[in-house]
């Protein structure tokens, strides 16, 4: 994960590296309304030319069952887990974790922007 400040923003969290299990990354100062998580393209490859993430984020207490077909990020407000799934459904790639964020009871759509 790569850090930096953008003016009217106080941080990016960047991730552009490729997903696995042993690759989660912790956050512990995200500020939700004013950091942004940057999910790269070529990464999230199914958020491509999205720019409103509202209907592929699933925010939930635990679990995974009965998502939406484009539920695509998934961030658990008891583990505080964020989760991509690549096919939104879990049947043919299982959610990947891709951060902990301490701090954040939950999020929004407008925390994240794709790259």
């Amino acid at each position: 994960m790569k850090t930096w400040s953008v003016p009217n923003f106080s941080q990016f969290f960047g991730f552009s590296s490729a997903l696995s299990a042993g690759n989660i990354d912790t956050i512990s100062d995200f500020v939700r309304g004013t950091d942004r998580i940057a999910l790269d393209a070529t990464i999230f490859t199914k958020l491509l030319n999205d720019t409103d993430l509202s209907d592929n984020l699933d925010v939930r207490l635990i679990g995974f069952g009965k998502l939406d077909t484009n539920n695509y990020l998934i961030y658990h407000t008891y583990t505080k887990a964020l989760y991509y799934d690549a096919d939104a459904s879990g049947l043919n790639y299982a959610p990947i974790q891709i951060a902990t964020l301490t701090n954040v009871a939950t999020v929004s759509a407008s925390d994240f922007v794709v790259i």
